[in-house]
């Protein structure tokens, strides 16, 4: 029988055709449908030259031998080059009904600023490792997204690209190994990211400051809690009064409020568990912390408690004059406007007595939370203590986080050292 040739003389392969405009086809039965599929080319094998105006694209025979390997590995390549990742992400989280509602909504709105009118357009076909990277490496250094953030974004689109790896659509998940890699070249930007904390002079120059102006009055008990718990933002937008136990002189922390859509467009306030099962913890109330709470509850039984309900909860311990609750935004700004007065007045001050002036840096809520647990270590407490106290999972996460010495603390020890040695 004659082997069917093409327009240069050389023979074609079952399944390969040229048609009267010069292309190549190679017609084939799609395993998983049974349906009959085709793939195009101007080009029989990867040394053929482009026809003039027409663009480069793989090689008909490149073509066929990638259909054949996913065969091979029962990969749906046809359905994989037709769902895009926005589908699957969405197919993906259907199917996570373990997920909170809160965290749902978080995940979402994550993917949607960063992934979803990028990445999330392409098939999950031709979705490479380097595309994956090429994303990330665009996040750090065009966006100023932070590492941990760029990590927190690759759990996600692993748990996506990990169901189609099951689903047989594609035979490996693009984007493992990419933070290991990730984090190799970012260091140095990691480095300079991690989380401030204070030092005791910037955190006794902020708390005092505060106490004396009268214009941040209503901010005072609200990093009184900050700085002597350590405990995060929506944990502290939840404290009720009922988890004030004035008797045993603990904080009880057990539940958080955030604030953002969940189920629907309407932003709203909504609680839910702590992060973990440790993060339901007890914490003991230094002489400072009692007394403004107990000063505060005081106050609140002549002039009236919050009225907000969430979920079935009430008795806010903090809420806004005009009988709304906080956000963490809110009090973040709050910091800023702080901070900045002190500045100002303290360089006034330095300037006017010849002296260098001690100005507070650029931090955050979550750094008071570092500050705290990381005094905590400076006094050499207990680690399992700190670990309870932080409502950490783990010792480790613990070490890790916290026990980085400042060099203060290194002066101290090396102090210590030497007096040490004097006296023995």
């Amino acid at each position: 029988m004659n082997k069917r040739k093409d327009s240069k003389g050389r023979t074609l392969k079952d399944g390969e055709y040229q048609r009267p405009d010069g292309k190549y086809e190679y017609r084939y039965t799609d395993s998983f449908s049974g349906e009959r599929r085709s793939v195009y080319s101007w080009r029989l094998n990867e040394t053929d030259s482009v026809p003039e105006g027409k663009k480069r694209d793989k090689a008909l025979r490149e073509f066929e031998r990638e259909i054949k390997r996913k065969e091979a590995f029962e990969i749906d390549s046809y359905a994989a080059d037709r769902m895009t990742l926005n589908a699957l992400y969405e197919k993906r989280m259907r199917l996570s009904t373990h997920l909170l509602e809160t965290t749902t909504a978080n995940q979402n709105g994550f993917y949607d600023r960063h992934v979803r009118d990028t990445l999330g357009r392409r098939e999950v076909g031709t979705i490479r490792y380097s595309d994956v990277m090429a994303l990330y490496v665009y996040l750090l250094d065009k966006t100023g997204l932070s590492v941990s953030s760029v990590e927190r974004l690759n759990t996600i689109l692993h748990g996506a690209f990990a169901l189609a790896v099951r689903d047989g659509l594609i035979l490996r998940n693009p984007t493992d190994g990419v933070m290991k890699e990730l984090k190799k070249r970012a260091s140095k930007k990691e480095a300079s990211e991690r989380v401030l904390v204070l030092s005791r002079e910037e955190e006794r120059a902020f708390r005092s400051f505060l106490l004396c102006a009268e214009r941040f009055r209503r901010w005072r008990l609200i990093f009184t809690v900050l700085f002597e718990t350590g405990i995060r933002i929506g944990e502290l937008c939840g404290l009720t009064w009922a988890d004030v136990d004035f008797s045993r002189r603990v904080l009880c922390i057990n539940r958080s409020l955030t604030y953002g859509k969940a189920g629907g467009e309407t932003c709203r306030f909504m609680i839910h568990p702590t992060k973990t099962e440790a993060g339901r913890r007890e914490i003991p109330m230094t002489g400072l912390l009692f007394d403004a709470l107990r000063d505060e509850y005081a106050a609140r039984s002549l002039t009236g408690f919050c009225p907000v309900k969430v979920d079935g909860v009430t008795g806010f311990i903090f809420w806004k004059p005009t009988g709304n609750l906080y956000q963490k935004g809110e009090i973040d700004l709050a910091i800023d406007n702080i901070r900045t007065a002190y500045n100002n007045i303290e360089t006034e001050r330095a300037r006017d007595e010849n002296r260098l002036s001690l100005l507070v840096p650029h931090f955050s809520a979550h750094s008071i939370r570092h500050t705290f647990l990381s005094r905590l270590v400076e006094v050499n407490a207990n680690i399992k203590a700190i670990q309870n106290i932080a409502g950490h999972t783990s010792v480790k996460m613990t070490l890790d986080v916290y026990t980085e010495a400042s060099d203060t603390t290194k002066a101290e020890a090396v102090e210590l050292l030497e007096r040490n040695r004097e006296t023995g």
